[in-house]
């Protein structure tokens, strides 16, 4: 759980955000892009480094992500002013601001995935779909209710990249869920060997042990 934090993940990364990757020769690498680059750079099967449109990641890193934290998250972002407490909520209409804020955006994209076939970067997935769609999940995530009736009305192609993303080969072999990592231990459990299989598997389509 994102709340369960290593010690040692503080350490290295005080900020205390995930994802990090932390390399043998100590190097830490903090933002998702960048893990993806560096996955890539040492092993690209599916040459998604060949399709990349930095601007729109640049979009949804920033503009995308505000609203949709303060969509999914709204409890977070009340204004601390009227309740000093910290307790309460953001109104609901300040929410439903926030996610038709990120609607907007998603209506771009679906200007384009309307004259593609089937995804941003052409008929094969890149480094810009597969670096957007998490966030698009997470969308979904905040209202399943909203997302699969309205939005497979009002932005039907967005709505087939996310569930064609949701069934890709690649993304559901790494989704595994694992029980909490128990820092006491001195070596890998064999569920963390498992996670770092799959993850190799996902760079390296035939690795085998």
């Amino acid at each position: 759980m994102i709340k369960c934090k290593p010690d040692h993940l503080l350490e290295i990364s005080p900020k205390g955000t995930v994802p990090v990757l932390y390399l043998e020769d100590r190097t830490v690498i903090e933002e998702s892009r960048e893990i993806m680059r560096w996955a890539l750079q040492n092993r690209d099967p599916l040459q998604l480094l060949q399709r990349v449109d930095a601007s729109t990641i640049d979009i949804f890193d920033t503009t995308f992500k505000f609203h949709l934290d303060r969509y999914k998250y709204a409890y977070r972002y009340k204004n601390k002013e009227d309740n000093m407490d910290g307790e309460g909520e953001t109104s609901r209409g300040e929410e439903i601001d926030h996610r038709e804020l990120c609607m907007h955006l998603l209506t771009d994209l679906e200007t384009r995935l309307s004259h593609g076939q089937g995804w941003l970067s052409g008929a094969d997935p890149g480094f810009t779909d597969v670096a957007l769609l998490p966030f698009v999940r997470q969308f979904r995530i905040a209202d399943e209710k909203f997302f699969e009736s309205e939005l497979k009305q009002r932005i039907p192609f967005v709505y087939d990249w996310l569930h064609q993303f949701l069934c890709w080969p690649p993304f559901l072999h790494v989704m595994v869920k694992f029980a909490p990592w128990n820092q006491t231990r001195l070596h890998f459990s064999n569920q963390c060997r498992e996670r770092e299989y799959r993850l190799i598997c996902l760079c390296v389509p035939n690795f085998s042990l």
